[in-house]
């Protein structure tokens, strides 16, 4: 079998060169011809797909309120059994428990003061779920009830619509092409995957407990740690970028991001998760170290984020991720900076998983290896610009990390870092 190293041309003087270069500059026009023209065809079939989705959207919400009015209209039909069942699913009453606010801000009070974070959501609106279990174990609030009732609900069987899922997946190709797989295979071999073929699809694809969502921290101004210049911008072009890529994306900033309030919003974008999701976290501001509390650092350092108010730990993080279930996929970006500089300085690398506990799949993308400098200013941080600039070109987590690197001066190198089994990101493009 033939070696790469054996297919390089060989260059013995500046002619040989100038014909690799020009060869090379033909090849590079040639992809972005196609990737053009793919990206012309995608766009096409798309609008093909969203008119007639459109359609049947308008047709099956017509069909429901109609079902759910008759339901709701005739209860003595639905006594016993409550639910007809069919080929396709089921339909019929269903009793439910609601939360009713009737004063919001006496609710947002009493949980303040009672240290319920949880049962708030980062824009300061009740979580109701976390309500309505505290209040059916007993505990009281003001300006909110419960009301139980029956309701309409239909059901369409999850198992039709799984098959409907594969049998509308296009067939995996084989004999691709050794260049288009060699981001695949790069990216197996830095993770120690056995095999670097792409996975099937996740059953639970499209499923209610299939999610994109990331959260998003740009720390400009810290009261625990001094300004970073450049980390609003950089958090406000990716929140952008996952937004325009299907990532519900929730935002935290400066006051607005303390410690709390940012365990919080990794919780709610965790609680959801489950096979198939796309979680992403990505932090820009400072960070920095701490004596270790449980004994769990080989240096004996926590690493810790910097929000508004108090350290976040690692160990914090963990704990949070350690909730996250198999068959999830973890994206994380650091783009971190020493207080009272224009050099942002790396955080370390904190160790947000418990590889004893861990069983989702993680990637960290972190601008700069363990105490190097990384680098920023008023317009954001070179880590950051460099991922938003290859970004459109690179679409595999592997070309998308390697392209960003090379744009990075030799004084900075970022560090990709990967927990769990991370085979699942190689058979799916990045922010897929």
């Amino acid at each position: 079998m033939q070696r790469l190293a054996d297919l390089r041309p060989q260059l013995d003087d500046l002619a040989a060169a100038d014909r690799c270069f020009d060869d090379l500059a033909a090849a590079e026009i040639e992809i972005a011809k196609l990737d053009a023209a793919a990206e012309h065809r995608i766009a096409k079939i798309k609008a093909g797909l969203a008119e007639r989705k459109a359609d049947l959207v308008a047709r099956h919400d017509r069909l429901a309120d109609a079902l759910c009015s008759f339901v709701a209209a005739n209860p003595a039909k639905f006594d016993s059994p409550r639910k007809r069942k069919t080929p396709f699913g089921s339909y019929g009453l269903q009793t439910v428990t609601e939360l009713l606010v009737a004063d919001p801000d006496a609710l947002i009070d009493a949980c303040l003061d009672r240290g319920y974070e949880d049962c708030l959501k980062v824009v300061r609106t009740p979580i109701k779920a976390a309500l309505q279990k505290r209040i059916t174990a007993g505990e009281t609030f003001p300006g909110c009830s419960l009301k139980t009732g029956d309701t309409a609900v239909y059901k369409v069987d999850r198992a039709l619509l799984e098959q409907a899922r594969t049998d509308a997946a296009p067939t995996p190709q084989t004999g691709a092409p050794l260049l288009r797989l060699l981001p695949i295979l790069l990216l197996a071999a830095a993770l120690g995957c056995a095999s670097a073929a792409p996975a099937p699809e996740s059953a639970a694809t499209g499923s209610p407990q299939c999610v994109k969502r990331a959260l998003v921290v740009g720390m400009r101004q810290s009261a625990l740690a001094g300004p970073c210049p450049g980390a609003d911008v950089d958090a406000e072009i990716a929140a952008d970028l996952f937004r325009e890529h299907g990532v519900d994306a929730d935002a935290l900033a400066d006051r607005q991001c303390t410690r709390a309030a940012a365990l919080a919003a990794f919780r709610e974008i965790v609680a959801d998760a489950g096979a198939g999701s796309l979680l992403a976290l990505y932090w820009s501001g400072h960070g920095g170290q701490q004596p270790d509390r449980n004994n769990d650092e080989a240096d004996g350092l926590d690493e810790y984020l910097c929000p508004w108010d108090a350290p976040l730990l690692d160990d914090d993080l963990a704990a949070v991720a350690d909730t996250i279930p198999a068959g999830v996929r973890v994206f994380v970006v650091f783009d971190t900076c020493n207080s009272g500089t224009m050099a942002r300085r790396a955080l370390q690398r904190p160790r947000l998983v418990n590889p004893k506990t861990f069983r989702a799949a993680m990637l960290v993308f972190a601008g700069c290896a363990d105490g190097k400098a990384s680098y920023g200013d008023d317009q954001g941080g070179a880590w950051t610009t460099a991922l938003l600039d290859t970004w459109s070109r690179h679409r595999s987590y592997a070309d998308w990390f390697a392209a960003a690197g090379a744009r990075m001066p030799p004084s900075q190198i970022p560090v990709l870092t990967a927990y769990g089994d991370c085979a699942i990101f190689a058979s799916t493009p990045a922010l897929q």
